[in-house]
């Protein structure tokens, strides 16, 4: 799912704060400084001793977007794309940066794009999702589809628990909400 740092970036706080959950938008962790410091001066060491390394410009994209960077890790994205056209990790990346635009068809072909790179990564079937329902809906579909298919894609996820759960709170279908429960009942 697009963290805290990535909806603030690109101006749709507001907008999934409403259609989810505004409690669980602030419960979401802000990026741990020191450590993106940390990992930005691997991959500087990385690039600097091989500025052709793909996968290390679509580290640092996918770090810049995870900060709320989003420029910086376009950027980064069409490097790695340059270098390997269908790097999964810079086709989300450059998903994400598309976000901020509010470009959700770019958006959606580059999540989609990335999930058949790589079938077993959840994140950019996710983030389609999301920027579908962020550009106003997927074929009738609303968030409590959306957040039901995706705790289906992914079990263990508990930020998908929390969201869920509070959605089917706010309109008062409890005994739905107990059913989504991560824990034993």
């Amino acid at each position: 799912m697009v963290r805290r740092c990535v909806r603030r970036a690109t101006g749709h706080a507001r907008t999934i704060e409403n259609g989810a959950d505004w409690t669980e938008a602030e419960r979401q962790p802000e990026h741990a400084t020191v450590a993106v410091r940390r990992a930005g001066a691997i991959l500087s060491f990385v690039l600097d001793e091989n500025p052709e390394e793909a996968y290390a410009h679509a580290a640092d994209a996918g770090l810049a977007v995870e900060a709320g960077y989003l420029a910086e890790g376009e950027v980064y994205a069409k490097k790695a794309l340059a270098l390997t056209p269908d790097l999964p990790e810079a086709l989300n990346a450059r998903g994400i940066s598309q976000l901020g635009r509010k470009n959700w068809g770019k958006a959606i072909g580059y999540f989609k794009t990335a999930a058949a790179a790589a079938p077993n990564w959840t994140a950019p079937r996710l983030n389609a999702r999301w920027a579908a329902l962020l550009a106003g809906g997927e074929r009738g579909r609303d968030e409590l589809d959306t957040l039901r298919w995706a705790l289906d894609l992914v079990p263990d996820h508990p930020e998908l628990f929390y969201v869920t759960g509070r959605l089917l709170e706010r309109h008062a279908r409890l005994e739905e909400r107990a059913a989504v429960s991560p824990l034993p009942v």
